[in-house]
């Protein structure tokens, strides 16, 4: 069917999502959906939030070999907002998509879950398993559906009071977030956090023009007194360039909105700067960054702090 009336008034760009828009007129409304390829059915769901811009990589790399579907359910993506009392919830995406798996006729499918498309795609696989013959889940959670613990939690997720605060008071950034945020790590999840200037250099590694810094990218989070990461380096080991944007870095960090605190004033980011000039940043770095700072606004302060830098260390 052509683009129905009610649905999202957005067209995406072909050079990120090359592929033909389709809608079914589901029991809730229209559902837009990718129906790509040729070859063994692919059902693919996506998570919460999301929709089939998902899977664009994937469909674009293995559609000469499966016909891949990509749904939006109710709501999501380039589907049409369904009328009350639709509740969002998987069981109710799980319908509307086994309607369009019947509408489509499909047979001998794969199921492919991520995030909430894990349940909605059991739920749709476990009643019509003679349509289905293979199942891929990943990033995602399955639960009994007579576990008495997890019947309580959908309902109490699921009720008035908690969907306004989800929805209107931003309930899981305001105080969930803000909780796990303020947690401090165990070892094991701090070495694992440890390791993203590593990838962060091994990403940058591979792109021509920037190759170059890959190694600032990786020293991005030693300190001047060498109780950094990851390899502990200290004072002149240091590549200059990192010893910058961590000071650059840490001002930003301090002065900007964060889910588990408000931006702090200005002079509280420059005391605390001070306060780790010799320990954590290097002292000629923190003259250039104070003797810039006056002069400059926005993205002009890192290049200020870097001609100033350079003056001083040569």
């Amino acid at each position: 069917m052509d683009r129905p009336a009610g649905v999202v008034d957005f067209e995406p760009s072909d050079l990120y999502f090359p592929f033909e828009s389709r809608w079914f007129d589901s029991s809730v409304g229209p559902v837009h959906y990718i129906d790509q390829g040729a070859g063994r059915p692919l059902l693919l769901l996506h998570g919460n939030p999301d929709w089939s811009f998902l899977y664009r990589k994937i469909i674009s790399g293995i559609d000469g070999r499966f016909r891949c579907i990509a749904p939006d359910y109710p709501g999501f993506g380039l589907s049409a907002h369904p009328p009350a009392p639709y509740r969002y919830t998987p069981a109710e995406h799980a319908a509307v998509v086994g309607e369009l798996v019947e509408r489509l006729d499909l047979q001998d499918a794969v199921v492919m879950g991520q995030d909430w498309g894990g349940p909605i795609g059991m739920d749709i696989a476990s009643r019509m398993p003679e349509r289905f013959s293979g199942l891929v889940m990943g990033n995602t959670w399955f639960w009994p559906a007579d576990d008495i613990a997890m019947r309580a939690f959908s309902l109490i997720m699921g009720s008035a009071p908690l969907q306004m605060l989800i929805r209107r008071r931003n309930l899981f950034v305001t105080t969930v977030m803000k909780r796990t945020l303020q947690a401090k790590l165990t070892d094991t999840e701090f070495a694992a956090m440890a390791e993203h200037t590593i990838i962060g250099e091994r990403i940058i590694s591979h792109i021509e023009y920037l190759a170059p810094i890959a190694h600032v990218i990786r020293s991005a989070h030693e300190r001047w007194d060498g109780r950094g990461y990851p390899d502990c380096l200290r004072a002149e080991e240091i590549p200059l360039g990192s010893r910058i944007l961590l000071v650059c870095d840490a001002y930003h960090a301090m002065t900007s909105d964060r889910p588990y605190r408000k931006a702090l004033p200005d002079d509280v980011a420059l005391d605390e700067l001070r306060r780790n000039t010799g320990s954590q940043f290097d002292p000629r770095v923190v003259d250039a960054f104070f003797d810039a700072w006056p002069h400059f606004d926005g993205g002009e302060l890192a290049a200020g702090v870097v001609s100033r830098a350079r003056a001083l260390v040569n």
